[in-house]
């Protein structure tokens, strides 16, 4: 019985089959490698530093650049250097100074207060490809203080305090947390929050506001709202506000931030506002406030932004940037504010796309952003100035410039029109300017529809010294100027009639000074087939 429990020896014929086998296996794996190895030794030595990549050009290309893509930068720290001045560059060119008084600049060095949730915890960038990195981006603190301002820390703790944050590991690397949420906007996807999170006034302590004097060349205050790419704001804040009132929409200032303004007007001499937005708002109160001095659009500064806001602050930087878009003043009398909802499509398949399929229902045609402002207050459908906060394409400066047309050539329907504006600073400081074109196209009731003034080119200035002066060269296609005929020709059409150019500061004001041109067309002309 004991000898039946005991296992059999493998016979010496078995144990050599079966290494047969994993012998022919290993020897055909390694034939397999060393040919794919040869075929692709080049790479193989290239990245395992077998070897020296050789090039050898074929006959008659010996000349040829073969180059394609030359390095800019010796290595990653190089580009991430590069990026980083980049991004400032970029914040610097771009920041519009909305309202001032004379507070800016603000001369630096000065001792400041920062007020509002966003100076110790800004919004950055938006979704999708609008992200940094928040190990080592640059805060309005550091912006500020590289500037020469000294800022208050008592404060800034508080409001540090109220903005934080554990970091949670996600699919793209880590997000925050927040003790006190504020909305975060998901590209694609039903799941964005809209959270204003503002810190409630009563949050500044009694040791705070006594703090208030020792730091009192200005109290900034900065409003920030979230944003990004496939994420539309709420235009019904129930829910997201403690303090909610009917009809409150996300791009309206909540009662938490007219507290924290109301603090800033009740102990500071000067008020200003950084608005840490990528949308417009409605910030009418504020601009008509006289107590609030100055309000600077900084958008999101992304990685190092935040160092050009300081400069802009200080006067380093002369602020140059314009309004992309109209800000009105209420938002909800805009017809594109019915057209936001809930609207998702029904028929996705996992297969053939992304996301839940959100969408917005455009109805406006032409009609939108200032298009439709300027054209309804031509209209007398409304009071522009009841209507309109900021206009497109406006920017205010530190300093002042006049304009003189140079110059112009006006081509034929198939060609250009040209204009030369001499640009000058008649200004104390440095600065910089934009010239921006537009044109008014002739229009028949019933005929095609058309907007009462449209951007049709804009040039920037170098920084120009004091009484310097710069001739921009504007060009417009004429071609450009056609509209398109969706009832008839299908096509797009350049009515005959008397076009008129205007050189303007934004889409509402020409510029003193600069007579309009006007550009005959003779007959109408269709750019269809061949024709454009």
């Amino acid at each position: 019985m004991e000898e039946a429990r005991k296992k059999k020896k493998m016979s010496n014929r078995k144990f050599v089959a079966i290494w047969s086998v994993v012998l022919a296996l290993v020897l055909v794996l390694a034939v397999a490698v060393n040919i794919l190895t040869n075929v692709f030794r080049g790479y193989v030595d290239l990245y395992l530093g077998g070897g020296d990549i050789i090039i050898t050009p074929t006959e008659g290309s010996e000349d040829w650049e073969s180059e394609y893509y030359p390095l800019d930068y010796e290595d990653t720290v190089a580009v991430q250097d590069a990026a980083n001045a980049l991004v400032e560059e970029i914040e610097g060119e771009g920041i519009v100074l909305l309202k001032n008084n004379g507070a800016l600049p603000l001369s630096a060095p000065a001792k400041v207060t920062l007020l509002g949730r966003g100076s110790a915890d800004p919004v950055y960038g938006g979704s999708g490809s609008g992200s940094v990195d928040l190990s080592t981006v640059t805060d309005l603190r550091t912006g500020l203080e590289r500037a020469g301002y000294e800022i208050n820390p008592t404060v800034y703790d508080i409001l540090s305090g109220f903005a934080a944050y554990t970091e949670s590991a996600t699919a793209l690397g880590t997000e925050r947390v927040y003790t006190n949420p504020r909305g975060t906007i998901t590209m694609d996807t039903g799941t964005s929050t809209f959270q204003i999170g503002e810190m409630p006034v009563e949050n500044y302590t009694a040791e705070a506001v006594a703090s208030f004097s020792g730091y009192a060349d200005a109290a900034i205050v900065t409003i920030s709202r979230v944003g990004g790419e496939g994420g539309d704001l709420t235009r019904d804040m129930e829910g997201y506000d403690d303090n909610y009132t009917p009809g409150q929409h996300m791009l309206e200032l909540n009662q938490d931030e007219r507290d924290a303004i109301a603090l800033a007007k009740e102990h500071f001499d000067t008020v200003i506002v950084l608005i840490n937005a990528s949308t417009t708002m409605e910030l009418g109160e504020l601009e008509d406030d006289a107590d609030v001095d100055a309000i600077l659009w900084v958008g999101s500064p992304g990685q190092t932004g935040f160092y050009a806001v300081g400069d802009v602050l200080c006067g380093n930087i002369n602020p140059s940037g314009r309004t992309a878009d109209l800000w009105a003043a209420d938002f909800t009398k805009d017809p594109t504010f019915v057209n936001f909802g809930d609207y998702q499509y029904s028929n996705l398949s996992s297969s053939n796309a992304a996301g839940d399929g959100y969408f917005v229902q455009y109805e406006e045609g032409i009609y939108i952003g200032y298009r439709y402002y300027e054209t309804a207050a031509v209209e007398g459908f409304i009071d522009y100035d009841e209507a309109v906060v900021y206009p497109f394409g406006y920017g205010l400066s530190y300093t002042t410039f006049d304009w003189t047309i140079a110059g112009q050539e006006l081509g034929g329907v198939d060609g250009a029109i040209t204009v030369d504006v001499t640009v000058t600073n008649t200004g104390s400081v440095a600065g910089k300017d934009v010239v921006e074109l537009y044109y008014s196209a002739p229009y028949t009731p019933g005929g095609i529809e058309k907007a009462s003034v449209v951007l049709g080119a804009f040039a920037k200035t170098d920084l120009l010294q004091p009484g310097e002066s710069q001739t921009l060269t504007l060009t417009l296609t004429v071609e450009d100027m056609a509209s398109y005929d969706y009832k008839t020709e299908r096509a797009y059409v350049l009515d005959e009639g008397e076009y008129i150019i205007t050189l303007q500061t934004d889409s509402h004001t020409v510029k003193e000074g600069c007579d309009p041109i006007t550009y005959t067309v003779g007959s109408k002309q269709v750019y269809g087939g061949d024709d454009h």
